[in-house]
């Protein structure tokens, strides 16, 4: 007989050691029982109560339906799963690959007897039962915490720090400086790129010692610990199974003190940030960007190099032969007057913009390294959306064990206003849950995209460089281009993919060039021009 093994330890059991005593009875079980183990699953500091996060539990499932074995070996039914849900789907889908879960130091549960079944059900209740009290418990601890206004775990926000004899929270002066940097440049009208790169001239890291990004700096900018309000149990961590730290939890949930916390940011600051926020959407730059996605090629992707604000297109301008030009003109300058950045000819920037484009990605010399990284990166994803086809089948499976149950009891005359209403939101989570595995599948076959497959996509892309059909060519510079950024009468270009044009290692493709005429437009929709002069590129 061949066999897997599982073993984890998790919140509640924080010994690592306890994997060795698992296992110990495993490879016990296994001698006795003339069985070879193939391969060993560990799930380190993981809840059994959420499948979500143990990765190999999650490969152990997915390698089923490929490796040739006949027992899933645990040490028993609470190291498997503590949801009683989660362990009869599990179990249903090895069953169903021809495997069969044996719990080595629980034989009663292994027999195949109804007596058994009845058994395991009760135990996997249990498991449950024992699961969800530890939580009620560990959350009657943290609030209580909470109403002292004390730290509850895991790392304090970025400009505090903990008092490890109080529990209470302290100001890290040298993080808080990077707060103030950010609450303040955004109140100015700076863009979260803008902030990022001067948190980054200054050397500030996040609370785990990595680069801001777009996300952190909008949490930073939402949490009102700064303006010296505690919360606790404020976030929604999961909905529908699935991570969402947006959403909140009803306010009779929330733990919420004002003066609980030390306070960094002044509460006008923070209600300027608030508003500006709010009012963001009604932002005269977003409509300016909006109105010029048709007739800008660089709308959303442009940036002023001097002051970090969106370019937005501008109608009109005129030189000595009468002609009218459009430019792209940073909206700081066009709304406050505040910089000083010079307007740029748009037709010149686009043609440069598209020129870079044909020379370091659609470029036919270098399609061969490029479309061995592709495929590479194709194979990567095909093998992490396998794991999360797993996870989804499963929840999916949940879900119609809950309608299966709402339809019986309608059936049974049981039906009401309210359980049709729950019957509607549980087809709708099946129907997510349906396109989400649609989405998984074909992603997942992305990894049988060939090489040859790959290049002549990339053959098609540059023919469609060379089309004079404007939308074409806009879909090409969103695929490709990440941002463009304007310094005075040079412009910086990125690009969103990485290739090693035959080295050794991919690397992100970034230009740096100065802005210059020429005599001949090789897209031929930009519109025909005679030679600039270098006075009449900007203004």
């Amino acid at each position: 007989m061949k066999a897997v093994a599982y073993a984890r330890y998790s919140s509640d059991n924080q010994s690592p050691e306890s994997i060795d005593e698992q296992l110990y009875d495993i490879r016990d079980w296994a001698v006795k029982n003339d069985c070879e183990i193939l391969k060993i699953y560990t799930d380190e500091a993981e809840t059994g109560t959420s499948d979500e996060n143990r990765d190999d539990f999650l490969n152990m499932v997915a390698d089923s339906s490929e490796m040739e074995y006949d027992y899933v070996l645990v040490h028993k039914t609470n190291r498997f799963a503590r949801n009683k849900w989660d362990a009869a789907i599990y179990k249903k889908m090895l069953r169903e690959n021809g495997k069969k879960v044996i719990y080595v130091t629980q034989p009663m549960l292994n027999e195949e007897t109804p007596e058994a079944m009845m058994l395991e059900t009760f135990f996997e209740g249990m498991d449950q039962y024992y699961s969800l009290d530890l939580a009620r418990e560990v959350m009657k601890g943290h609030k209580k915490n909470a109403r002292a206004c004390k730290h509850n775990g895991g790392l304090p926000a970025l400009g505090f720090d903990v008092d490890k004899e109080t529990q209470t929270y302290l100001i890290n002066e040298r993080e808080a400086q990077g707060v103030k940097i950010i609450f303040e440049m955004y109140d100015a009208g700076f863009s979260y790129d803008a902030i990022i790169r001067e948190l980054n001239i200054k050397g500030f890291k996040t609370k785990t010692g990595r680069p801001f990004s777009k996300n952190s700096i909008s949490d930073i900018l939402r949490n009102e610990k700064y303006v010296g309000v505690y919360t606790y149990n404020r976030r929604q961590h999961k909905v529908k199974g699935k991570r969402n730290n947006r959403k909140e939890k009803p306010a009779d949930q929330i733990v919420r003190i004002p003066g609980g916390m030390p306070q960094i940011i002044e509460q006008e600051l923070w209600d300027r940030v608030q508003a500006r926020i709010a009012g963001r959407k009604h932002n005269p730059g977003e409509r300016a960007r909006n109105k010029a996605i048709t007739q800008y090629l660089l709308t959303g992707k442009i940036e002023c190099g001097q002051c970090g604000f969106a370019m937005v297109g501008k109608n009109g301008g005129t030189w000595g032969d009468k002609k009218r030009y459009d430019y792209y003109i940073c909206n700081n300058r066009e709304r406050t007057h505040q910089c000083k950045a010079k307007m740029i000819r748009r037709d010149i920037i686009e043609r440069q913009i598209l020129e870079e484009l044909e020379i370091k990605i659609l470029n036919p010399e270098v399609f061969p390294s490029l479309a061995k990284e592709i495929q590479k990166g194709m194979q990567n994803l095909g093998g992490e959306s396998k794991k999360e086809l797993i996870y989804l089948k499963a929840e999916i499976a949940k879900v119609q064990v809950k309608i299966n149950n709402m339809l019986e009891l309608i059936e049974d005359g049981a039906g009401s206003k309210e359980l049709a209403g729950r019957l509607a939101q549980r087809e709708s989570e099946k129907a997510i849950l349906s396109n989400r595995i649609q989405e998984i599948e074909r992603k997942t076959k992305a990894s049988t995209i060939t090489y040859e497959m790959i290049l002549a996509y990339l053959q098609k892309e540059y023919e469609a460089l060379k089309t004079d059909d404007t939308l074409t060519v806009k879909g090409l510079i969103d695929r490709y281009v990440e941002k463009v950024i304007i310094y005075g009468d040079e412009f910086e270009v990125i690009f969103k993919l990485l290739h090693t044009h035959g080295g050794g290692g991919a690397y992100p493709v970034v230009c740096r060039n100065i802005i210059k005429a020429a005599k001949e437009l090789p897209i031929p929709f930009v519109s025909a021009l005679v030679t600039y002069p270098p006075d009449q590129l900007s203004y």
